[in-house]
């Protein structure tokens, strides 16, 4: 298991839902796994939210913590969603009925938690990427936490206007030529143009511009670019600056 793991907001058919995901898994990790088990664990205690209590949770996250602890190899614990009724937790696995046997043996030092397992054939790992796996605003919206929280780490209050450069990747020079001059029009630079081993947009553009990063103004900014990059079938790379104190 990975350290890498993101909350983001979902729905579970017309329910709204809480989702946490190992963004550290690649798809070599759990194709190995053709086998899909989903542990439903009921909600216990209900909070103001309508969601499960902070206790009801954390008995929880004490049950994941075990069953990650008791897994083997031949197991990747991916995620857990949470609804207002219930807790699902995925595991892919090579040996369903180890895994179920796993589950069971854990739960039984959970005292009336009323747990359930479903296995499914998901050898395209639809459950991960359809399912668990956030779209790509949310994730970009994490990406520029986690680089927002480091500058806040290192002593910057994020108050004072800098350069922040950005990187796109592009499907040939075209759609490169016109991101550029898209860009160049809402005033960034262009400072490079290097190329990437991808097979798919290996054009790379290299752009800065000076401007805010407090939260409520980078993350347009960010989401704009992210749209951008679509708009010219090619990818949004993310963002990096200096540390201003």
């Amino acid at each position: 298991m990975s350290s890498n793991w993101m909350p983001h907001l979902s729905h579970v058919g017309n329910q709204p839902a809480t989702i946490v995901v190992d963004l550290g898994v690649e798809e070599a990790d759990i194709s190995r796994l053709p086998y899909s088990v989903r542990v439903r664990v009921a909600v216990r205690e209900w909070g103001d939210t309508g969601f499960p209590s902070r206790e009801d949770s954390d008995e929880v996250s004490a049950l994941d913590d075990s069953l990650n602890a008791a897994l083997t190899s031949d197991e990747r614990y991916v995620g857990r969603v949470t609804t207002h009724d219930a807790y699902f937790l995925h595991i892919y696995t090579c040996r369903p009925e180890q895994c179920e046997a796993v589950v069971r043996e854990v739960a039984g030092g959970f005292k009336g938690r009323s747990v359930e397992t479903r296995v499914v054939n998901d050898e395209g790992c639809s459950v991960y990427f359809e399912q668990l796996y956030p779209g790509r605003v949310e994730l970009q919206a994490f990406q520029d936490d986690a680089v927002l929280r480091t500058l806040q780490e290192h002593g910057d209050s994020l108050s004072k206007l800098r350069p922040v450069d950005h990187w796109f990747y592009l499907p040939n020079t075209a759609a490169r030529a016109k991101l550029a001059e898209r860009l160049c029009k809402s005033g960034f630079s262009v400072l490079s143009q290097p190329e990437s081993d991808s097979p798919s947009t290996p054009f790379g553009l290299h752009v800065v511009r000076e401007e805010s990063v407090q939260t409520e103004r980078i993350k347009p900014v960010t989401a704009w670019l992210l749209q951008l990059a679509e708009e010219h079938g090619g990818e949004y790379d993310g963002w990096e600056t200096s540390i201003e104190k």
